[in-house]
């Protein structure tokens, strides 16, 4: 039987809170931050993860590479975030913002969210993607 436990549910691009993937600009360079939302899927509680996001321009050159820990405390979740009898996995919603890069022109950007154990073991992966324009002139 296979388990579907520790995994990345969704990713996705936001903009206080609601799903966005194309962003407009009046001018180029520009300092920028994604927001991220993400679902984790039945992760253990009280252990230590590490979420790495990268953010890649279309020339599919890195232009943000962020590792962050995680750990899902108890204290902070609500009944309904459980998913299974014991209480000892969940699913919660996180968001994370990236560190600025510098937007140079319009692309389209491909984000990846890894999440690990805290061995460094790969448990699941997700993309999303942002469309960047901006003045007419750089299009």
């Amino acid at each position: 039987m296979t388990e579907y436990i520790e995994k990345i549910n969704f990713l996705y691009c936001s903009n206080e809170g609601s799903p966005i993937s194309a962003f407009n600009f009046d001018e180029f360079p520009l300092p920028y931050a994604f927001t991220l939302q993400s679902l984790f899927f039945n992760i253990k509680l009280e252990k230590e993860y590490t979420i790495t996001t990268r953010v890649y321009n279309n020339r599919n050159e890195a232009v943000v590479k962020t590792s962050n820990s995680f750990i899902l405390d108890r204290n902070q979740l609500g009944a309904d975030k459980y998913t299974n009898d014991e209480h000892t996995r969940a699913s919660s919603l996180i968001s994370i913002k990236t560190p600025n890069f510098t937007v140079v022109n319009s692309g389209t950007y491909r984000i990846e969210m890894t999440l690990f154990d805290n061995v460094g073991i790969k448990l699941s992966t997700q993309e999303t993607y942002a469309s960047v324009q901006g003045p007419a002139s750089n299009n």
